[in-house]
């Protein structure tokens, strides 16, 4: 995958690495609940707001981790800021009224065309940090 000079220095900015080595930290576990519909996933707080691709995703929408919280109007949900963030065992991400559905970050970790679709709707809802 090529990038231009632009978005290597957003990269850059962002301190988001160009390339991550195969051996790093694993990524934290968020847990499927099997008994609840196919969308749920059970969100461990202090495993995402530890996880260095969420807190990534947030610098570049000028968020903060600092500011996660578990919501109590979206069902399995942690808001942070205005958006509400839901994670799925499914391969889709949606945005539509605040809530970011995006797959489990181990999913989203290993799966160049997820970040790739996710980068394009924080570019196309305007969710990026300018």
């Amino acid at each position: 995958m090529t990038i231009s000079k632009r978005q290597f220095k957003l990269l850059n900015a962002m301190n988001i690495p160009l390339w991550v080595s195969k051996h790093s930290d694993p990524v934290p576990v968020i847990k499927t609940n099997k008994e609840k519909s196919t969308r749920d996933v059970v969100v461990e707080l202090a495993a995402l707001v530890d996880n260095k691709l969420f807190n990534d995703i947030l610098i570049t929408m000028g968020l903060s981790s600092t500011n996660a919280v578990l919501a109590t109007n979206h069902k399995n949900s942690v808001q942070v800021g205005e958006i509400y963030w839901q994670f799925s065992d499914k391969d889709m991400i949606e945005f539509n009224n605040n809530l970011l559905i995006i797959p489990n970050l181990q999913q989203l970790e290993k799966s160049p065309k997820l970040k790739r679709q996710l980068w394009q709707l924080i570019i196309d809802k305007e969710l990026i940090c300018r």
